[in-house]
């Protein structure tokens, strides 16, 4: 006890910890080795804490990318189309391992990459599947097989195509035209050839003459740009023929130019036939004739024309002529014509539908057949007659050339119809107006209202005759109607004149108004009957017009009043009507008699109220 550790003790104590650290343990902490104690019963303890070290160690993953490029079919089917496309792409883990268990308890991995974007190369003639094969992410633990990729390229059809060419014209008789079409390098097939040999032996049916023809390749190419073209380089063919012969036929026809006989024969015809042969130069393509040798040109005959009694040939014979083949057919008319014809103009006068011909004005022309004539007409107008319608021919026209026919022409006539004005006639229609009672019964009040009114009558004659044939008559034969003029303390039999219509057959017209006294007097005065004599109202005012005036005055009012009041009423009411042609005489004439008897009864009724106030 008091003692430290001996030297081998501290020695053991330092090969424990240096094993626990070959171990791979690492001390954390450790105790001294303490003095030995004096307590028998409880041994003295040192610890020691340790802790697993650790180590680092790397490793590393490559992968690689591969784009392989095939193609998928056509002759090189599965042939690798391109060299193919390898890149590298290495991942480092840094990993952390347990020295007590030698475990790995960690591992750190380099960052993921971003493969390139690979574009797929171009081969002529042919079309990748993919354009190119994108980026992508690729890590440590990416499948490799991710990484492979192959592009298939497919050939592209390319086109086999022909035309033919007429080099004769300068045309194509075929424009381009497919003749096959396959993949990019495939051979041709027979079958094309056959064809196309098809088609050459079709062009020679048809006349053409092969000047040259292009071989058929014997595979397609790969120029998508441009499709493969074979060309065929014809021309027509000919041949010769026997042509149509052509016939040009000359014909005489004789013929009546007039008479009864005209346009029929007046001999037989002369026909005869000059024929042409040929020989054709024929485009056997076309059918075109390109050439034609005809025979020689021909002479005709010289033609006498036969006689016909009674008439003359306008020939006497057709001439001989050079013809040839594009001739045209030789006719030719010889006309026997007739003498002097005839033409007679009649006039017939249609008036009222009568249809007569007036016999003593026909005229009758002559001269030779076809020549052209002229006529005047008979001066009809100065026998009354107008013209109504006239065949043209009846003036002017061409003689026919019918020696048996006349040429006859009608001029229609009709009646020329004058009008004459006759002597004015005058109708007049007149109003009385008179007392109808009391003590001036039968005397008229005023001068009679009178209207004249003139019809004038026009005459329609008849130029040819002299009868008239209408009558018609001017003027306005219409009154208007009027009122009845009033006058105090009378009654007229009637308030209104009625409108009426003068004609100019009526003889003159006349009605009268009566006044009747609205209240008669017990003692009739003496009424004189002589109508030249004119008693005013004033001088009879003391007698019995002294009821009337009474029934005029007013007692109510002063005299002086009544008398401008009545003469007002008089000046606007007492007047005659105004009716159409009555004079201004006549309406001055009936103003003056009403206020003479305006006058009467006031100075009647002022004498009675001097009596009355008496």
């Amino acid at each position: 006890a008091g003692s430290a550790p001996s030297e081998e003790t501290s020695q053991k104590y330092a090969d424990m910890i240096k094993e626990y650290r070959d171990k791979g343990y690492e001390v954390v902490s450790k105790e001294e080795l303490p003095t030995y104690d004096q307590d028998e019963t409880t041994d003295q303890v040192v610890t020691v804490h340790l802790k697993h070290g650790t180590t680092t160690q790397e490793k590393t993953v490559d992968l690689t990318q591969t784009v392989t490029y095939k193609y998928k079919d056509g002759i090189h089917a599965e042939e690798n189309a391109a060299p193919t496309y390898t890149k590298k792409y290495s991942f480092t883990a840094t990993e952390t391992v347990d020295r007590v268990t030698n475990k790995v308890i960690q591992t750190k991995w380099s960052e993921p990459q971003m493969t390139e974007v690979v574009a797929s190369p171009t081969i002529a003639g042919y079309k990748a599947d993919k354009i190119e094969v994108a980026a992508m992410q690729v890590s440590h633990d990416t499948e490799e097989t991710a990484l492979q990729t192959v592009v298939y390229y497919t050939p592209n059809i390319q086109k086999l195509n022909y035309k033919v060419i007429d080099d004769q014209t300068g045309t194509e008789i075929v424009v381009t035209t497919l003749l096959a079409q396959g993949g990019s390098e495939n051979d041709i097939p027979e079958s094309v050839q056959t064809e196309y040999a098809t088609k050459i032996a079709d062009l020679q049916k048809q006349g053409y003459v092969i000047v040259s023809q292009d071989e058929l390749p014997l595979a397609f190419d790969t120029d998508d740009a441009s499709d493969q073209l074979v060309v065929v380089h014809v021309k027509h063919g000919t041949k010769e023929v026997t042509g149509a012969p052509k016939t040009v036929t000359q014909t005489v026809t004789y013929v009546y130019g007039n008479g009864p006989k005209k346009g029929q024969s007046a001999a037989d015809t002369y026909t005869k036939g000059y024929q042409f042969t040929s020989v054709d130069t024929i485009d056997t393509v076309t059918g075109a004739t390109l050439n034609t040798v005809w025979s020689p040109a021909q002479t005709t005959e010289v033609i006498q024309s036969p006689t016909v009694k009674g008439y003359t040939p306008d020939r006497n014979e057709i001439s001989g002529q050079t013809i040839t083949h594009d001739s045209e057919d030789l006719s030719t008319v010889v006309t026997y014509t007739a003498g002097d014809q005839t033409v007679k103009v009649h006039y017939i006068d249609v008036y009222g539908g009568a249809n007569k011909e007036l016999t003593d004005q026909l005229q009758t022309l002559t001269g030779k057949a076809g020549a052209a004539y002229t006529n005047t007409l008979w001066d009809y107008a100065q026998a009354g007659y107008k013209l109504d319608r006239a065949q043209p021919e009846a003036t002017s026209g061409n003689f026919d050339e019918d020696p048996d026919t006349e040429q006859e022409y009608y001029v229609y006539l009709t009646h020329e119809l004058k009008q004459v004005v006759g002597t004015p006639v005058v109708v007049t229609d007149t109003i009385n107006y008179i007392y109808g009672n009391g003590p001036k019964q039968g005397q008229p009040i005023y001068p009679p209202s009178v209207i004249e009114k003139t019809f004038v009558p026009t005459y329609t004659i008849d130029a040819v005759t002299g009868e008239t044939i209408e009558t018609t008559w001017s003027g306005d034969g219409k009154i208007a109607s009027s009122a009845v003029p009033d006058i105090p303390g009378y009654t007229p039999d009637k308030t209104l004149i009625a409108e009426r219509v003068l004609t100019p057959t009526m003889a003159d017209q006349t009605q009268t108004v009566q006044y009747m006294l609205d209240e008669v007097p017990e003692t009739k005065p003496e009424v004189s009957n002589d109508p030249t004599k004119a008693e005013s109202l004033e001088e009879n005012n003391d007698t019995g017009s002294s009821i009337e005036a009474q029934k005029s005055v007013e007692t109510q009012a002063p005299i002086s009043e009544k008398v401008s009041e009545t003469q007002t009423k008089m000046e606007s009411k007492v007047q005659l009507p105004q009716t159409g042609d009555a004079s201004d005489t006549q309406k001055a004439s009936f103003v003056g008699v009403m206020l003479t008897t305006l006058a009467g009864l006031l100075g009647f009724a002022t004498k009675k109220r001097k009596k009355e106030d008496e």
